[in-house]
């Protein structure tokens, strides 16, 4: 978000431009409690990126994103559990990076004229959202029990799934799936609605799945008592 990009002056856009950095780069290296659950989602997030890069007529970031994809695709069949090889933090770390930025120049191109802007990002908003709200939420979570925002606990949304009872492979594609749904609905919702209703039905959607995931877990436990 550079100079002129937005109305709070340079020094908000820098520091915005930085901590969306550091969030998304974050955002994906914390979800990557999986075996093959960080590739997934950089593979399905970088082929979305690619493609809203090739419809906008940006063809750098396209090749970018369509590298990345391949990468992960190529190490998804030895990172599936259980795993012969693992991404670490410096994989997850660069995935998270590389996505932060590419949807970043995006954002950039769109508010220069170059793309519709709001388009751009409703519709690169899916790609980033489940890593991010489950960030959020876990940090939430942590700070207002009393703890630091990085004490590693099983508040996440892999967590979740393991407590009921399926198994890695399982867990995996499943959070993948609702990473896809949600990059193909904020697509159908980017030219029917603006960015604040379209961040509204996605914070929703993912209030709903987290509350319905720890009713299913109270009762799974009251069950085993």
């Amino acid at each position: 978000f550079g100079p002129g990009n937005m109305a709070f002056g340079d020094v908000a856009c820098f520091i915005i431009t930085v901590l969306w950095l550091i969030a998304i780069t974050n955002a994906v290296n914390l979800i990557d409690g999986l075996d093959g659950l960080a590739a997934g989602i950089a593979a399905i997030s970088a082929l979305c990126i690619g493609y809203v890069a090739y419809i906008h007529g940006q063809y750098v970031p396209t090749l970018a994103m369509m590298a990345i994809a391949g990468a992960a695709l190529g190490f998804l069949p030895y990172n599936f559990n259980p795993a012969k090889i693992f991404m670490g933090d410096s994989g997850s770390l660069i995935l998270g990076y590389i996505a932060a930025f590419l949807c970043l120049q995006l954002v950039v191109g769109a508010q220069h004229g170059h793309t519709v802007p709001h388009l751009t990002l409703i519709s690169l908003m899916g790609v980033v959202f489940v890593p991010m709200a489950d960030m959020t939420r876990v940090f939430a979570q942590r700070i207002l029990s009393g703890k630091s925002p990085f004490t590693p606990d099983k508040r996440h949304i892999h967590h979740k799934f393991l407590q009921l009872g399926y198994t890695h492979l399982q867990c995996t594609l499943m959070i993948v799936l609702i990473q896809a749904v949600y990059i193909v609905g904020n697509f159908l919702l980017a030219d029917r609605v603006n960015i604040n209703v379209a961040l509204l039905i996605n914070i929703v959607a993912m209030v709903v799945l987290v509350l319905s995931l720890n009713a299913r877990i109270r009762r799974r436990e009251r069950r085993w008592l």
